[in-house]
């Protein structure tokens, strides 16, 4: 089983057992996808807040429900019949500036902690810029109509390492597999 098959296997099991059923209690109380998604920015800079103060296992549960929030939206979305290019413009900048905003309280942590902040600072900058090319190669494969992924560690994957390791209280450790994995899985 390759990559791209366990994650087909794995986001249709979220599909029916989280995803659809959450989904229909969201419409019945009548939330829209945006509304999701306005909470999503909030959570992340919950993380990011929490992560600057070093308060890492409360910066992993923010994200967590953060993750929660981002697979709601579109699910939500779905549900309703409202997809819309600017509903998913809308989640697409709202993934990305969650990403940075979690990535720059752990880099600030650093510089506020650390002696040495040099490694860390530089692995949160080099796990920005890995994660902005693969979103980017994303986007452009889309947009010159090509279909593919743009290697293992898409965001998903990097949501999962950043929200384990904080929820670990291991932000140094974190960052290297983020780093690396952001510029090798790419």
């Amino acid at each position: 089983m390759n990559i791209e098959q366990l994650r087909d296997s794995f986001r249709s099991f979220l599909t029916t057992y989280l995803e659809e059923p959450v989904a229909d209690f969201l419409s019945k109380i009548r939330l829209n996808p945006n509304h999701i998604t306005f909470l999503g920015i909030f959570s992340g800079l919950g993380a990011g807040f929490f992560a600057l103060n070093g308060e890492f296992l409360f910066a992993g549960i923010m994200i967590f429900l953060n993750g929660f929030l981002d697979l709601m939206d579109g699910a939500l979305a779905r549900k309703l019949n409202l997809k819309s290019k600017r509903g998913a413009f809308f989640d697409s900048v709202a993934d990305r500036f969650n990403e940075a905003i979690i990535l720059t309280g752990i880099g600030i942590y650093f510089l506020r902690t650390s002696e040495e902040p040099l490694i860390p600072v530089t692995l949160v900058l080099i796990s920005l810029v890995g994660s902005m090319m693969t979103s980017y190669m994303r986007a452009r494969m889309e947009g010159l109509g090509t279909q593919g992924s743009p290697g293992f560690f898409t965001r998903p994957e990097r949501v999962f390492v950043v929200m384990v390791g904080l929820l670990l209280n291991r932000p140094l450790e974190t960052l290297w597999v983020l780093a690396i994995a952001t510029m090798f899985g790419s």
